[in-house]
C-alpha cells in the first residue's frame, strides 16, 4: 500500500497552507490554546473570536472545504483524502474549521436523515453558516 500523497494532493495541501497564512492573524499561535475544545465549540465563551471564526468558516465554505468527503449530489467532491488533508492541516495550525456541524451533524444527516432534512441543513453546513449559529466554532485562548 502506498501512503505517499499524489502530486494533486500535495498541491491541494499547499493551497490550504496558503489560505491559512493569509486568513489567520499573525499572532494566532499566541492567542489560542488548542483546537478544538472537546468535540464542539462554544462561541459565546470566546466573544473575542466570534466574528473572526464565522468569517473564517464562510471563507472555507466558499472553497467547499466543509463538505469535501460528501457525495457530489449533496455538494461534496467525494474525496475523503482531500477532507483528511484539510482537517490535518487546519488542526496543525489550530484553525477554527468545523466543529459539531462538520464532524457530527453532517455525517449523521448524510447517513440517516430524509431528503427534506438533507436539503434543509447540508447546504448551510457546506457553506459554513447557519441561521441558528451552531455551525460556527471558536478556539480556546490562552
Amino acid at each position: 500500500m502506498d501512503f505517499e500523497l499524489t502530486e494533486e494532493h500535495k498541491q491541494f495541501r499547499g493551497e490550504v497552507e496558503t489560505f491559512l497564512k493569509e486568513a489567520l492573524p499573525p499572532d494566532w499561535d499566541e492567542k489560542v490554546l488548542g483546537w478544538p475544545g472537546a468535540y464542539g465549540s462554544m462561541p459565546h465563551v470566546e466573544e473575542e473570536f466570534r466574528d473572526f471564526v464565522r468569517d473564517f468558516q464562510r471563507k472555507a465554505g466558499q472553497r467547499g472545504w466543509h463538505s469535501l468527503g460528501w457525495p457530489e449530489r449533496y455538494g461534496g467532491q467525494g474525496s475523503w483524502m482531500k477532507q483528511a488533508i484539510v482537517v490535518d492541516t487546519m488542526d496543525y495550525h489550530r484553525a477554527p474549521l468545523g466543529g459539531v456541524a462538520d464532524a457530527i451533524a453532517a455525517p449523521t444527516i448524510l447517513a440517516v436523515a430524509g431528503e427534506e432534512m438533507k436539503r434543509q441543513w447540508l447546504p448551510k453546513i457546506a457553506r459554513g453558516k447557519s441561521d441558528s449559529g451552531w455551525v460556527t466554532a471558536s478556539p480556546m485562548r490562552v
